[in-house]
């Protein structure tokens, strides 16, 4: 079964608010996310190719995915 992010996991992952969150949704720099009853979630594999293609630079600070 794959791996599903919160909005909450989405907000500590990118060190964000909501707002911010929403905003790169709306700008399509983030895919929507699924919806199950009224939470919504993202694939984690989804949310790591993003920053894989759009967001290298994260993958070269401490914590990123090189280590």
């Amino acid at each position: 079964m794959a791996n599903l992010l919160t909005t909450e996991d989405l907000l500590w992952k990118f060190h964000i608010t909501r707002k911010t969150l929403h905003n790169h949704i709306a700008k399509g720099e983030l895919p929507p996310p699924l919806r199950i009853g009224r939470r919504r979630y993202w694939l984690e594999s989804t949310i790591e190719a993003v920053i894989a293609t759009r967001m290298p630079v994260l993958n070269t600070l401490p914590g990123g995915s090189d280590e």
